[in-house]
């Protein structure tokens, strides 16, 4: 896959890439969520934007030029909160998160800025308790996902340090039992058969949080039910990924494509994931870019702007393959065969027949003229 090459400075800074955004509230994040694909293959590869340092480092110096104007400006305290959280800066954005429920009570941008504040530093009490204060502020909050994300949280409540954001399973007692409750016994069939399981609510819980590696691992049951078991497998391998010590995850993968008939071919996801890494700097490549054409007071360049550059600038998207498998290649034997017999049934044997009728009467038409 070949990509637009930048400048190496700004390749060099993409280099930096933060977590994914997970539901943080914003002045702008209700214009960024309409953004984010539908598109199935991508939300499971992680094809989708995630913004460098840089853009929170101007949120930074954004807010505060605003706050100079007006200290008691809510949604600059908010969004200033926001980018502190980013950064990683966990304690100042607390603190700033706190200060502003003191202010203004009873917001719901702070309780659910507080829940992924929470969730990110691995307090999911707290993260499920602030949650709930915000959806009962607003019941369409996080995406709109309500008990699905309380579950997320609950779940990895219990497992906190078992099979959790992107860290190994090391304990003897794996979780029994998915994040909604079903248990591993289930097969992929009645896990998505089952009432909780929701594939648009699946696919909306990624956008909410990417590094969920049981999300990935319900919806590539949802997807192998369905027959889509290409991006059923690509959806088990990124559960893996994400928690590589999972041991219900490994045999999940073996358990649906380690027997003969359904070994994949032709199918690299290591080198698909790599060229989403690729992509990924390449979009904050743009972003720095555009970036640095922007005055300190506007707001930074958000993500449908800096796809329409990308696009402008003709960079490559990845490219994802179509993956074949054994009972693939067996049932499209099968179908030639069948083909080829009906081809000789109805259209050879009848040929022939017609044939053999028109010698048999030229011959008894010969035989009654030499009488």
């Amino acid at each position: 896959m070949t990509f637009t090459k930048l400048p190496l400075l700004l390749v060099l800074a993409a280099a930096m890439i933060l977590p994914a955004s997970a539901c943080v509230n914003t002045t702008y994040s209700p214009i960024e969520e309409r953004q984010i694909t539908d598109d199935v293959t991508k939300l499971i590869m992680g094809e989708h934007p995630k913004h460098s340092e840089y853009f929170w480092y101007h949120e930074i110096k954004r807010n505060d030029r605003k706050l100079e104007a007006d200290p008691d400006d809510v949604e600059a305290l908010n969004d200033r909160a926001v980018a502190q959280l980013k950064l990683k800066k966990y304690n100042e954005s607390e603190q700033a998160f706190l200060d502003i429920e003191s202010r203004f009570p009873g917001r719901y941008k702070t309780a659910s800025n507080l829940g992924v504040l929470y969730k990110k530093t691995g307090d999911y009490e707290k993260a499920a308790e602030h949650t709930k204060k915000a959806l009962a502020i607003k019941p369409s909050g996080h995406l709109g996902l309500g008990d699905y994300y309380q579950r997320m949280l609950g779940w990895r409540a219990k497992h906190k340090g078992i099979a959790t954001n992107a860290t190994s399973s090391t304990s003897s007692t794996p979780p029994q039992e998915n994040f909604l409750g079903i248990p591993h016994s289930a097969s992929p069939e009645e896990v998505a058969a089952h009432p909780l399981v929701n594939k648009e609510h699946l696919l909306t819980l990624i956008k909410a949080d990417r590094h969920f590696a049981d999300v990935y691992a319900v919806l590539g049951d949802v997807l192998a039910a369905e027959g889509d078991l290409t991006n059923a497998l690509r959806a088990y391998q990124r559960a893996i990924e994400l928690d590589e010590g999972n041991t219900f995850y490994q045999r999940r993968y073996a358990d649906t494509f380690g027997y003969e008939p359904r070994k994949p071919e032709g199918h690299d996801f290591a080198a698909e994931r790599q060229a989403v890494e690729l992509w990924l700097e390449e979009y904050q490549s743009v972003e720095i870019f555009k970036l640095s054409e922007r005055d300190p007071d506007q707001l930074p360049p958000l993500a449908g702007e800096v796809l329409k550059e990308m696009t402008a600038r003709n960079i490559a998207t990845p490219v994802y393959t179509e993956t074949i498998y054994k009972a693939e290649k067996q049932g499209q034997g099968s179908y030639m065969m069948l083909m080829l017999v009906a081809l000789v049934v109805f259209v050879v044997v009848p040929i022939l027949g017609v044939t053999a009728l028109v010698l048999v009467v030229r011959k008894f038409l010969r035989s009654r003229r030499v009488a």
